[in-house]
């Protein structure tokens, strides 16, 4: 008569997974045979699952490697190499490091210890019953459709992942290409590029499903944002009549520009550059003669107001200026102020040796009503014009 052992020779404790592993080998259920490398490949996926690292699959890789055949049974696939030949499939690994990586497949029920009276790994291949007493890798084939299971909800979790990481690649780039045609006040600008360029490094890490998903939602409210800042987009949103009239009454709206009349017609006719701005009272096109050199800093020219505080926010950190340093002189300045100050600063920049700290003393005597940027810009021209003559 022969008896399977349940417990493992010398001090090891007897674990929850093998004796799981155990009563399932109990149970009277026939179990096929199934591909020793079939079930390796799908157990590869399906890791996760049994919380093994890929160093515990190389291990069971080098013992599947004994088993002669390719079908593994479902009772007594035994195999019993030494230490050294099992060291040496595992391409060199050592006693120390085999001993805890086969713990763990232990534990996860995969293989099950049959050891001899002496703790030794042999077969008896004559008598009436050969007996054989070393690892037995039948758990795997009881397991195989639970295995199968995990791998396919793995394959499909990861697709999932793949899908949504696409999803916010896509409105990131949406988000980096729309923010200049947005065109919002500096202090937004800054806001909304820092937040696509965390977003950009959270990316490059390696995230789990939860993480993707606040990231998401993140990216979302970026690009919400950034799409009501550009009329085309909100336009796209609002409700169209269901009407399928082909000459439905034409609805002109108050509050929108009316481009058949011909007061607006000479209004959009006008030069953006000739527009005197509010707070300044210079024209952009006499600040552009004075400061050509931020001109190199926009990326479709600079025709308005916006393209000049946009071109400023690139610039600002070129020079050494504080985010704190530019929003405050935003706000004590203005934003086209601060942006006017800011091109004066780069035409000047050989003489101002800290724009940080002058920019600072400017936005103090700008809030006490004590500094303008037209006296800047005539002194520039006035400067430039005398070198040209």
């Amino acid at each position: 008569m022969q008896h399977i052992p349940l417990t493992p020779f010398g001090r090891r404790p007897v674990a929850a997974g093998p004796l799981a592993a155990m009563a399932l080998s109990g149970t009277d259920t026939a179990y096929p045979s199934v591909n020793k490398w079939q079930i390796q490949r799908d157990l590869v996926t399906a890791r996760m699952a049994f919380n093994l690292s890929d160093r515990d699959l190389a291990v069971l890789a080098a013992l599947i490697s004994f088993w002669p055949e390719d079908e593994l049974p479902a009772q007594n696939a035994v195999v019993f190499p030494s230490n050294l030949t099992l060291s040496s499939r595992a391409h060199g690994m050592a006693e120390s490091t085999l001993r805890r990586h086969i713990a763990a497949l232990v534990g996860a029920g995969l293989i099950q210890r049959r050891d001899s009276p002496n703790g030794k790994r042999y077969a008896m291949r004559y008598g009436a019953a050969p007996r054989a007493y070393g690892f037995d890798l039948s758990p795997l084939t009881r397991q195989a459709e639970k295995i199968r299971l995990h791998a396919e909800t793995a394959v499909a979790d990861e697709e999932r992942l793949k899908a949504r990481r696409e999803a916010i690649v896509l409105q990131l780039r949406d988000c980096d290409r729309l923010l200049p045609a947005a065109k919002p006040n500096p202090c937004d600008f800054n806001q909304l590029s820092q937040g696509i360029l965390q977003a950009k490094g959270q990316l490059r890490r390696k995230m789990t499903a939860m993480l993707l998903q606040e990231l998401s939602l993140q990216v979302e409210n970026i690009f919400l944002q950034i799409s009501n800042l550009i009329p085309s987009l909100t336009l796209a949103e609002e409700q169209v009549s269901g009407n399928d009239d082909q000459n439905e009454r034409h609805i002109q709206h108050s509050d929108r520009v009316n481009i058949e009349s011909e007061q607006a017609a000479e209004k959009i006719a006008e030069p953006a550059e000739t527009a005197r701005d509010k707070e300044s009272g210079l024209t952009l096109a006499l600040v552009l003669e004075a400061c050509p050199e931020i001109l190199p800093y926009s990326r479709e020219g600079i025709r308005h107001w916006q393209d000049l505080l946009s071109a400023a926010c690139f610039l600002y950190a070129m020079l050494g200026i504080s985010d704190h340093t530019w929003r405050d002189a935003c706000q004590r300045m203005g934003p086209t102020n601060a942006a006017i100050t800011l091109a004066c600063l780069l035409q000047s920049n050989e003489k101002v040796k800290n724009p940080g700290a002058y920019l600072r003393r400017l936005a103090l005597k700008a809030s006490a009503q004590a500094f303008s940027p037209g006296p800047m810009v005539l002194a520039l021209l006035r400067a430039r014009n005398s070198r040209e003559i």
